[in-house]
């Protein structure tokens, strides 16, 4: 080996006796510089990372969070959306019913007027032949009433029920 020795050696050795540090003390110093330096240093980086990670997770949550708002957001507008779209054509197919409905009953009316109206024509201008085709268009008089919604929300149900009446003859 090589006897030289190095003056940052020799100036070290020095140090060491003069402070009295023997063998055992350099093995102790040589034990903390190779093993607990880098342990604190790896447990030093450790707890960077760790903290790093705490805040990339909760930066990551917040915008998950965020997503999932603005999902349920379009969730929820999709079905009110959809849900008036439903209750429209519903609507819609309720208003058509009725028109329908009461332009089929304003038609037949009208028929029956003009089957009255032949049927006049061709009776003899006589007051008993009008008298008799009178007497035989008797009918009852309805009353639209007054109405409220049933209990269970899907009819109508007559408020003021009407008196049992005979029928009133036509003075015409």
């Amino acid at each position: 080996m090589n006897n030289t020795v190095s003056p940052f050696r020799r100036r070290l050795e020095d140090i060491f006796q003069r402070l009295g540090i023997g063998m055992r003390a350099k093995l102790i110093a040589l034990f903390i510089i190779i093993k607990v330096l880098p342990l604190i240093l790896l447990a030093s980086l450790a707890w960077y990372q760790t903290r790093e990670l705490g805040e990339d997770l909760i930066l990551r949550t917040e915008e998950i969070a965020d997503k999932a708002k603005t999902a349920l957001s379009t969730a929820g507008r999709i079905a009110v959306d959809d849900a008036k779209n439903a209750l429209d054509a519903r609507a819609t197919e309720d208003i058509e019913r009725l028109s329908t409905d009461t332009g089929q009953h304003v038609a037949s009316f009208l028929y029956e007027r003009d089957e009255d109206i032949r049927y006049a024509s061709s009776v003899r201008p006589d007051a008993d032949a009008y008298r008799i085709y009178l007497q035989r268009q008797n009918r009852r008089i309805i009353k639209p009433g007054t109405w409220e919604l049933a209990p269970d929300k899907k009819s109508w149900q007559r408020v003021d029920l009407p008196e049992a009446r005979p029928p009133v003859p036509s003075s015409i």
